[in-house]
C-alpha cells in the first residue's frame, strides 16, 4: 500500500469534508456547538423554509432517517469509518457527547509502522496528539469541534435541515437510474443541490456548486445505508463516496452506535487538567 502520510490525506479529507460550516449553530457565551450530540435541537439560525414543497421532502428525509424525535433522543454516538484513496486508507475513530465533548483518533499504517492523531475536548479542555512522538498540545475547544465536525458526515446528513440555508425545490432528475427530488440550499456562499430517492425518500448526493462559474466543485455521493438498529428507528450511512478535482475516495462504517458513550471517553491526556479556579479575564 503506497504511502501517503498522515498529514497529506488529512489536509485532503479535510478539505473534502468542508461542507456545511456555513450556516453555524448558535451557542451560549464560551460554549461550542456539538454538532453529533446536541444540547438543543434548534440552533438560532435555524428558520423555517420560504418554499414549503422544500420543507414536505426535508421532513420525509428527516422521518426515513429516524425521525425528529429519534434525533432528539441522541446524547452520545461513536462511530468509525475507513477512508480509502487509491492505494491509501485510514481509520476516523470518532465519539462524541453532549456538553461538547468529542474524540476524533485519525490512524494511518504503513509496512506496520502506525501514525495516530488525536483531536478530543473534555467539554473545558482541548487537545491534540500529534505523531510519530505522541506530542500534545493544548488547543481550544473551538478548534477541537472544528476539526471534528470535518469528519462527521453522519451528523451533517441526518441535521441536514439545520447545517443549510434557503431551501427551494428544484426540478426532479434520475440519479444513478434513481428518481429523485431536488432541492437548493445554501452553505454560506456556495450553492449546495441535494438529491433525495424518491422510493426511500432518503438523501443520496450532495453538490457544491463553484460561485460564479456554476460548476461543481465537490460531490457526495451516498451509496448505501444501514437499516435501523433493533428498537430504534434511527439509520446511518455506510456506504459513500467524494469526488473532488478529478480525485475520488471513499468511505466504509464498520459502525455507528447512540448513546452508549461514558464520560470516562474525553478525560484529557496526562499533563492536560482544568483548573477550577483558574483566572477570568
Amino acid at each position: 500500500m503506497r504511502h501517503l502520510g498522515t498529514k497529506h490525506l488529512l489536509r485532503f479529507a479535510l478539505a473534502g469534508l468542508a461542507i456545511g460550516s456555513g450556516a453555524v449553530t448558535s451557542a451560549a457565551p464560551g460554549q461550542v456547538v456539538t454538532t453529533t450530540a446536541t444540547d438543543d435541537e434548534t440552533p438560532a439560525k435555524a428558520t423555517p423554509p420560504a418554499d414549503p414543497a422544500a420543507r414536505i421532502v426535508l421532513e420525509r428525509a428527516i422521518e426515513a432517517m429516524g425521525g425528529l424525535d429519534g434525533r432528539r433522543d441522541i446524547r452520545s454516538s461513536r462511530s468509525q469509518a475507513r477512508l480509502e484513496m487509491g492505494e491509501t486508507a485510514a481509520t476516523i475513530d470518532l465519539t462524541t457527547m453532549t456538553g461538547n465533548r468529542l474524540r476524533v483518533r485519525y490512524r494511518t499504517d504503513y509496512r506496520g509502522r502506525p501514525d495516530l492523531m488525536e483531536i478530543g475536548c473534555d467539554g473545558s479542555i482541548g487537545w491534540r496528539i500529534d505523531p510519530p512522538d505522541g506530542l500534545v498540545t493544548e488547543i481550544t475547544p473551538e478548534l477541537a469541534q472544528e476539526f471534528a465536525r470535518r469528519f462527521d458526515f453522519q451528523s451533517l446528513i441526518r441535521e441536514i435541515d439545520l447545517r443549510f440555508e434557503e431551501p427551494r425545490l428544484l426540478p426532479p432528475e434520475d440519479f444513478e437510474e434513481r428518481s429523485c427530488r431536488v432541492i437548493g440550499m445554501r452553505d454560506g456562499e456556495q450553492e449546495v443541490r441535494i438529491l433525495f430517492e424518491d422510493e426511500t425518500g432518503l438523501p443520496v448526493a450532495l453538490e457544491l456548486i463553484e460561485p460564479n462559474v456554476r460548476r461543481s466543485r465537490r460531490k457526495v455521493v451516498i451509496e448505501s445505508w444501514s437499516e435501523p438498529a433493533e428498537g430504534s428507528r434511527l439509520r446511518w450511512i455506510r456506504r459513500f463516496r467524494l469526488e473532488q478535482a478529478g480525485v475520488t475516495w471513499t468511505a466504509e462504517y464498520a459502525f455507528v452506535n447512540f448513546n452508549d458513550v461514558s464520560e470516562s471517553t474525553f478525560l484529557p491526556p496526562s499533563g492536560l487538567t482544568i483548573d477550577p479556579g483558574g483566572d477570568e479575564e
